[in-house]
């Protein structure tokens, strides 16, 4: 095994002014640029490259989801300990990109923590969990396209939202009994005739489904509710209904402004947020009993 230590330029609007460590890699600035390097042991530079650029991945999608920004990255450099005191360096054949990006901001000191707290707790989230995190952060890769944007920040709702399914069925139960038992008693009645209404037997089938239907919003609100962010509730009518737009027209004839993007961005973090919160409590409890 051979040991590498993989370097990566970031490109961001936050720059590494001050050097930190986080996730397997320390972050630092030369010259108003900003890196991150790991150390790794593997057979071959490709290797290495491969297990970096995993890790490297991650721990940016959790810097996009905490400080809610894009970063991209790109390999620049390895440098393999040949032997004590000798280093063999591997440059970058060529960039790929031509970026110049003017950094505006410091890295924010108070959101060290807040890092490494995301890091451990999607480690031990659950798949929904992991499914919504992930669509959230394809939608800021894509935050240029409001539409394709808009959609995977409202599939992070929809996954979390979807687990409440078996909430919502005993909310309408509540809701519409009286109505449920006067259409089956009407059913049975008609079943017991001679002579069937084919037609009516139909309608009345029809009506019971729909009493049993569960509307997304209705997931969504009780999913707000639990996660204690009823704020948003009144929003998601007009939420799904956006949503709905796009995906019957398609998402080239229905435009999405920047101000239901950012919203609809909104209530996805929050959700996340809360819900990778509730897992770990659960996992606690777990661990305790």
């Amino acid at each position: 095994m051979k040991s590498w230590i993989i370097k990566y330029e970031i490109y961001s609007y936050t720059r590494f002014d001050n050097s930190f460590n986080y996730g397997d890699f320390n972050f630092f600035e030369v010259d108003n640029k900003s890196y991150a390097a790991s150390k790794v042991e593997s057979k071959s530079l490709e290797q290495a490259k491969e297990i970096c650029n995993n890790k490297l991945r991650k721990v940016i999608s959790c810097m996009e989801f905490t400080l809610n920004e894009k970063f991209d990255f790109e390999f620049c450099e390895a440098k393999q300990q040949y032997k004590e005191g000798i280093d063999l360096f591997v440059p970058a054949a060529s960039k790929s990109w031509d970026i110049t990006i003017i950094s505006k901001v410091n890295f924010p000191n108070e959101k060290y923590t807040e890092l490494e707290s995301y890091l451990k707790l999607l480690e031990i989230s659950d798949d929904n969990s992991k499914i919504a995190y992930d669509s959230y952060i394809n939608g800021i890769e894509v935050f240029q396209w409001n539409n394709e944007a808009y959609l995977n920040f409202f599939k992070s709702i929809e996954v979390i939202a979807n687990e409440y399914l078996e909430k919502g069925k005993e909310e309408k139960y509540k809701e519409t009994q009286n109505k449920c038992d006067a259409l089956l008693k009407n059913l049975k009645k008609r079943l017991n005739k001679e002579e069937i209404n084919t037609e009516k037997i139909k309608n009345l089938c029809s009506e019971v489904h729909k009493l049993g239907y569960i509307e997304l919003k209705s997931k969504i609100k009780l999913a707000l509710e639990d996660l204690d962010l009823q704020i948003y509730i009144e929003q998601i009518d007009k939420l799904v209904n956006d949503r709905n737009q796009i995906a019957a027209h398609g998402s080239s004839k229905e435009s999405i402004t920047d101000e239901q993007v950012i919203l609809c961005k909104e209530i996805a973090r929050e959700m996340i947020e809360k819900r990778l919160l509730k897992g770990n409590l659960v996992e606690c409890e777990k661990t305790e009993n």
